[in-house]
């Protein structure tokens, strides 16, 4: 079932997601697997996204990389996962 019915807004939505999940890391220290799975799940869900729509791509593909790093100093995988999941896209 689809929740938003604008592709852009949900991929902002995802991608917001996932950048609040990073900040909170990375100012209180790594917490859990299923939290990490949850940041995971909402990036690859904008990555997916952005696959399909070129216009949205542009607005968002920087972003991404740039939360993607922000990751470097996260444990769980979370790096090598987002990088997994931006080398599909690019």
């Amino acid at each position: 079932m689809k929740t938003c019915p604008n592709d852009r807004l949900a991929a902002r939505l995802h991608f917001h997601f996932a950048k609040n999940a990073v900040n909170f890391t990375n100012e209180f220290g790594d917490i859990d697997e299923p939290f990490y799975n949850a940041l995971e799940n909402h990036f690859k869900s904008a990555t997916e996204i952005l696959a399909l729509y070129p216009d949205i791509r542009e607005e968002l593909m920087p972003q991404l990389e740039k939360l993607m790093n922000e990751t470097s100093n996260i444990g769980w995988g979370v790096y090598d996962e987002l990088s997994e999941l931006m080398e599909r896209i690019r």
